[in-house]
């Protein structure tokens, strides 16, 4: 017999994904499991487990500690997007060796030009491009296009809304910039804690029902789920 899940959990999740997709679960969860207890931290930093006393994380990227387990979510496609106000004011982009063209806002911080893969079906294409702006955080990146700052490059799930409202445009549509997997990570001798097994079972049951970040936008109206 399974212990009941009990006690407290200390859950770290990324902000933008944790607020739009975790945090309106949680309180189901909750619910459904009156004896557990939740400290919730949102931050797109890396946490250390065991400094940190983080039981669970939710984690976007390569996982690169070894030692975690790790449980996959689903994967965020991505593609390249501008504002109408900054495709009616500049060159025509038709290929993707146009948007070497163009300023680029990009969501890491470096210094100068930068290689960019595309892929249309399974066909990769390198381009070179050329950061205006550079910033960590595809909020910020999302604010800048859509004022016209140039080309980004962001999950279809976070565009969507901005795509049939009119105030940004998938360039490229046919094309797909590199994909961002999601994954849950714990510390394997944890896997057995009832608490920690409810919440990977009810995440992973709920995403495997309906992944938000696979849903896209590419048209004024127009959505698909991808495989």
């Amino acid at each position: 017999i399974h212990a009941v899940p009990s006690g407290t959990l200390n859950l770290s999740v990324p902000e933008t994904l944790g607020r739009k997709f975790i945090l309106p679960l949680l309180p189901d969860f909750l619910k459904q499991y009156p004896d557990v207890s939740l400290n919730l931290t949102i931050t797109s930093r890396k946490v250390d487990f065991s400094a940190e006393r983080v039981d669970i994380a939710i984690r976007k990227g390569l996982i690169e500690d070894e030692g975690l387990a790790v449980v996959p979510l689903g994967s965020s496609t991505q593609y390249l997007y501008a504002s109408p106000d900054y495709l009616a004011r500049s060159r025509a982009i038709s290929a993707p060796s146009d948007v070497s063209q163009h300023p680029y806002i990009a969501s890491y911080v470096g210094v100068g030009p930068t290689s960019l893969s595309l892929w249309r079906g399974l066909e990769d294409q390198s381009i070179r491009v050329h950061p205006r702006v550079s910033v960590r955080d595809h909020e910020a990146v999302l604010l800048m296009a859509m004022e016209g700052l140039g080309i980004a490059l962001l999950p279809g799930w976070m565009t969507s809304k901005h795509v049939a409202e009119g105030r940004l445009v998938n360039i490229l549509p046919d094309y797909r910039g590199p994909s961002v997997d999601f994954n849950i990570v714990f510390q394997p001798h944890r896997a057995a804690a009832p608490n920690i097994r409810a919440l990977v079972e009810f995440l992973t049951r709920e995403f495997d029902q309906d992944r938000p970040w696979e849903k896209i936008g590419v048209g004024p109206l127009t959505s698909k789920t991808m495989a």
